[in-house]
Order: structure tokens, then C-alpha cells, then sequence
């Protein structure tokens, strides 16, 4: 199972260590949900296969810890994991 952090336990982390000043300091980042996972698992499978909830989870973990500096997570990180996935089944 993911261990991968909620978002509301995230914000709360960040302001908890950062205080007062994370709640106005701009940021940038990219948020990947389970409907991103689901798009490009419908997009892969040509049975339109539905992913479990324990297999997203486990797309956005792997793709989460696999991330690097310079490419980050994108479409084709997710699509990889994804058919990675369903070729487990």
C-alpha cells in the first residue's frame, strides 16, 4: 500500500515546520490525482480495463519515488507505471 502523504497532511506538515509564512509564500508544483492515473490506464488498456484502488495508489507511489530533478512526474512517467501495471495482472 502507497505511503504517499494526503494533500491536506501536506499543507498542514509545510505550515506546520514553516509557520504563518507558508500560508502566503507562492509556490509552484504539480499535483497528479487518481483521475490522472485512471485517463491514461483507460487510454492504454484497449478493454478499458478499470484499475483497483490499491493499483492507482501503487502508480502514484512508484512514480512519486521514482521522480527525478529534471523530468519530475509527467504523462509519460504515469503511462510507463500504468503499463508496467496491467502487465502484473
Amino acid at each position: 500500500m502507497s505511503n504517499l502523504k494526503k494533500l491536506k497532511e501536506t499543507v498542514d506538515h509545510m505550515i506546520a515546520e514553516g509557520g504563518k509564512d507558508w500560508e502566503t509564500v507562492p509556490v509552484a508544483y504539480a499535483l497528479w490525482v487518481a483521475d490522472d492515473v485512471k485517463s491514461v490506464a483507460n487510454f492504454n488498456d484497449e478493454d478499458a480495463t478499470e484499475l483497483t484502488d490499491a493499483e492507482i495508489s501503487g502508480v502514484l507511489d512508484e512514480v512519486y519515488h521514482a521522480q527525478d530533478g529534471e523530468y519530475g512526474i509527467n504523462w509519460e512517467t504515469i503511462n510507463c507505471a500504468v503499463r508496467e501495471c496491467l502487465s502484473n495482472r
